[in-house]
């Protein structure tokens, strides 16, 4: 989302918003929280947004993980009564 601006809690336009990623996988969401690790270590963003955005990350992430437990969960039943029609 090139030329797109984060508003501030004041209104107040901020710095550019960088481009979004995906984030279907763990894997999406273990790469965005190190980018915003690094980014907090360097000093590019403040810690406490930084770990605002790793807290949402964190949900982010325990949803897509359920979700394949639960796909998961729904293909072992599936066998479970193909089996039992035998």
């Amino acid at each position: 989302m090139e030329g797109t601006q984060a508003i501030d809690g004041n209104g107040e336009t901020g710095a550019p918003i960088p481009r979004r990623r995906p984030l279907h996988t763990l894997r999406d969401v273990q790469r965005q929280i190190a980018t915003i690790y690094w980014d907090a270590r360097r000093g590019t963003l403040e810690v406490t947004k930084a770990t605002r955005l790793v807290f949402i990350l964190d949900k982010l992430g325990n949803i897509i993980n359920d979700g394949e437990i639960e796909k998961r969960l729904v293909e072992i039943e599936a066998r479970l009564a193909m089996q039992g029609r035998e």
